[in-house]
């Protein structure tokens, strides 16, 4: 399968911004999400299988970097593209702009590991879901900076 960028478009909801009427900076890994669900689609698997997707892997690493603030009722478009996929690992870069005028605000990755949900244990990646991802690298190994 070709490289697969998938994105989604959405406007922010009041709920989403701070005090100061900026969008809460937790709140773009909700973005993240939704524009892997997007990815997830754009592979082909239909919403149950997202969900056992979703629901066996947890998020090992997230890493973002801010670059201008989102406002109540800007429309956003989030992007996501698979990086890297390891024995049991999904990388994913993700970037979120304004639609207006195409200014990146938020770029960011996450590592995702896929697990055996009665052991929380890792877990190699499905067949089934390996033969649907787009061809990408295996991640190079790093030693946890996280000592």
């Amino acid at each position: 399968m070709a490289e697969v960028e998938a994105a989604v478009t959405f406007r922010v909801e009041y709920a989403d911004v701070d005090a100061q009427g900026r969008v809460y900076y937790g709140n773009y890994t909700r973005y993240f999400d939704r524009a892997r669900f997007a990815f997830w689609a754009a592979c082909g698997l239909g919403p149950e299988e997202i969900r056992r997707v979703e629901d066996e892997t947890v998020l090992a690493e997230v890493e973002t970097r801010y670059h201008a603030p989102a406002g109540f009722y800007d429309e956003l478009r989030a992007v996501a593209r698979l990086t890297a996929a390891g024995r049991s690992s999904l990388h994913f870069a993700y970037r979120v702009m304004r639609q207006a005028d195409g200014l990146l605000l938020v770029e960011g990755r996450t590592v995702l590991v896929y697990i055996d949900p009665a052991s929380g244990r890792s877990r190699p990646l499905p067949t089934s879901l390996r033969d649907r991802l787009p061809s990408v690298p295996v991640p190079p190994p790093v030693p946890s900076r996280l000592a």
